[in-house]
């Protein structure tokens, strides 16, 4: 079974986190890790910021959190702008 990688959104509600989004990114470890490292982030001191993204690996339908990150409205938002095109030209013009 292929590993999966996927970049995963949440926000904080009044009942805990909540997923508002998710992004398939492939199946190698490294492109993953790369894209997510690119990713803005806020340094935050705080223990439950209200949005967070997640790197998660998922095998036979078990998933892991590899790496988060805290992000302002501002930063998701340009964090998705980048996603997308990185993960367009990686199934279309590669």
């Amino acid at each position: 079974m292929e590993t999966r990688f996927i970049v995963v959104i949440s926000m904080k509600t009044l009942r805990g986190y909540m997923i508002t989004g998710q992004f398939f990114v492939g199946n190698d470890p490294k492109y993953a890790n790369d894209l997510f490292a690119q990713l803005e982030s806020v340094e935050s001191k705080i223990q439950s910021p209200v949005l967070k993204m997640e790197l998660q690996a998922e095998k036979a339908g078990d998933r892991q959190v590899l790496q988060q990150l805290s992000c302002t409205l501002q930063q998701l938002t340009a964090n998705t702008r980048y996603i997308v095109r990185e993960t367009f030209k990686l199934f279309n013009l590669e």
